[in-house]
């Protein structure tokens, strides 16, 4: 899987509490030459867990669309829910990118933790669909792999 700087939404980016939005909101720029990401081959949304969530609950993840780079008055393009249980270090949650939905200039993610105390670190990106590993493996930054 190859990963694009320009389409990142989050790196090791720590939640707490309610949640939250990304850190970055990718840009589509309904200008010429526009940024159609609707068309074409399918896309996916990648968040991949660098600190397992804390125990017990759900995560809920939302790929989210506005007129507005503040991300207000957001329309829910795609949203999916994990138990923490199956948020480990190094799982990958997938969400679709529904094709033809993007109407706005913005898109972003939302997280929302719903346990007692939850937790977790993750990273995101936007990716086509082709690029994601049938057998995919997240690693967090400065791990050394050997063998």
């Amino acid at each position: 899987m190859f990963l694009d700087a320009l389409l990142k939404f989050s790196e090791n980016q720590a939640l707490s509490g309610a949640g939250g939005l990304s850190t970055n909101v990718i840009d589509l720029s309904l200008t010429v030459p526009i940024r159609d990401i609707g068309v074409g081959e399918a896309m996916s949304v990648i968040i991949g867990v660098d600190v397992a969530a804390a125990a017990g609950g759900t995560y809920v993840f939302s790929l989210i669309q506005s007129t507005l780079d503040t991300m207000a008055s957001p329309d829910v393009l795609s949203t999916r829910t994990v138990l923490a249980a199956d948020l480990t270090a190094g799982a990958l949650v997938t969400l679709e990118v529904p094709q033809n939905a993007i109407t706005k200039r913005y898109i972003s993610l939302t997280y929302t933790l719903g346990a007692t105390t939850p937790t977790i670190t993750v990273s995101a990106y936007l990716q086509p669909h082709a690029m994601t590993s049938v057998h995919p493996r997240h690693y967090a930054d400065a791990i050394t792999i050997s063998s």
